[in-house]
């Protein structure tokens, strides 16, 4: 299993607010994917992804 999580925000909130609510989905999503984990954020378009990796054969 694996995980993703995501906020778009079109009221133009603050990028730190952002990406902290995005940290806090992904580390609730632990434990579907505990191997690794990353954020992606799109300044010009308020869009923040989140996502959580479990590996099946290997992290490469």
């Amino acid at each position: 299993m694996c995980g993703i999580a995501g906020i778009y925000s079109p009221s133009g909130a603050m990028r730190k607010e952002i990406v902290t609510s995005v940290r806090r989905m992904t580390l609730s999503l632990a434990h579907r994917g505990p191997d690794s984990d990353g954020i992606w954020f799109e300044e010009g378009r308020r869009i923040c992804l989140g996502h959580r990796r479990l590996s099946i054969i290997d992290l490469s």
